[in-house]
């Protein structure tokens, strides 16, 4: 498997991890205890790794930052997310995100707390 969250056992291990941050685009498994998750200026995320954030069922908080080739959300999101942050990103994640009409709107729709800019 290629760059991305994958599933490398360190990471995966740590069954009492709540929060996380990435600022760089490595192999890594992530535990499903995580509670919070920041992904900031990632060039790619691909669908195995949206996967994988998707399988993340104590997920409350994503902040996706500064991920300029960033367009959409191309899966659901896990639904125990209460806030999600988008900022920086790139300039169509904002109207593919826009409340019910963007593309994207069914994969964030159950999402309490929603920061787009």
């Amino acid at each position: 498997m290629g760059p991305g969250f994958g599933a490398s056992p360190p990471l995966k291990n740590c069954t009492s991890l709540i929060a996380l941050s990435f600022w760089s685009y490595q192999k890594r498994g992530l535990p499903r205890s995580l509670t919070r998750l920041d992904l900031v200026g990632f060039k790619n995320i691909r669908r195995q790794d949206w996967i994988a954030i998707q399988n993340l069922t104590s997920l409350e908080e994503l902040n996706i930052r500064y991920c300029r080739e960033l367009k959409t959300l191309p899966v659901k999101l896990p639904s125990s997310l209460k806030k999600l942050m988008l900022h920086g990103n790139h300039p169509d994640m904002k109207e593919r995100c826009k409340r019910d009409t963007g593309p994207d709107w069914h994969n964030i729709a159950h999402v309490p707390d929603i920061d787009i800019s």
